[in-house]
């Protein structure tokens, strides 16, 4: 079923890149029927996410690499992997894979062994990122009069920031949300913040995360 898909779709890409235009170009009369810059470049796009998708569909299919959590960027036809791997004998078999690609043009490949001290380094460097983003967060908060920033606490992954604590009320929750969604690098915004009545009792806000 996976095969017949992956067949689906590449004829797809082939319908949407004009494959008999792209034999034209490149024919005996492409001289004097020069291919226009514009589709070169978009034609070279689609080239390279079908270099990507077929290495998915590679890695899915092999038993031993399935389960690998490994990032795949292609530009230009140079395929760029990112991630960790078990052992030595993964990494020479996507890098192999890779390799074979049709219209794969070089490889950049920055897979490390999983308890390597690049991987942990990769962590060690993630995680300053990830804190460093939380702290800009949190500083800003602190700058506004109206959010009372003392009770809420930021955590940051990637670009995802969860802000949770409590609020004095639903305004200021609001408030806070889009100050922190207007933050360069916040690319999302887990709202989990409460509202603290002026009894001591916190109510849950029943209102979805964004």
């Amino acid at each position: 079923m996976k095969i017949f898909l992956y067949a689906m779709f590449c004829s797809g890409i082939c319908l949407l890149t004009g494959c008999n235009r792209l034999a034209a170009e490149s024919g005996p009369d492409a001289k004097s029927n020069p291919p226009n810059p514009l589709f070169k470049s978009w034609t070279a796009s689609i080239d390279d996410t079908v270099v990507t998708a077929k290495l998915k569909f590679k890695l899915q299919e092999s038993a031993s690499l399935n389960d690998l959590d490994i990032s795949i960027e292609t530009r230009a036809g140079v395929v760029t992997l990112r991630g960790t791997a078990a052992n030595q004998a993964q990494i020479d078999l996507i890098t192999s894979m890779a390799q074979n690609i049709e219209k794969s043009k070089g490889l950049d490949n920055k897979i490390v062994l999983r308890n390597s001290s690049g991987a942990r380094q990769e962590v060690a460097n993630k995680t300053a990122v990830n804190n460093a983003l939380a702290e800009k967060v949190q500083s800003v908060l602190q700058t506004d009069l109206y959010v009372d920033s003392g009770k809420m606490i930021v955590a940051a992954d990637s670009g995802k920031l969860a802000v949770s604590g409590f609020a004095s009320n639903q305004a200021q929750i609001d408030r806070t949300i889009d100050i922190v969604a207007r933050v360069d690098g916040v690319k999302t915004v887990m709202n989990n913040l409460v509202v603290e009545n002026t009894t001591g009792l916190r109510s849950v806000v029943a209102k979805p995360g964004r």
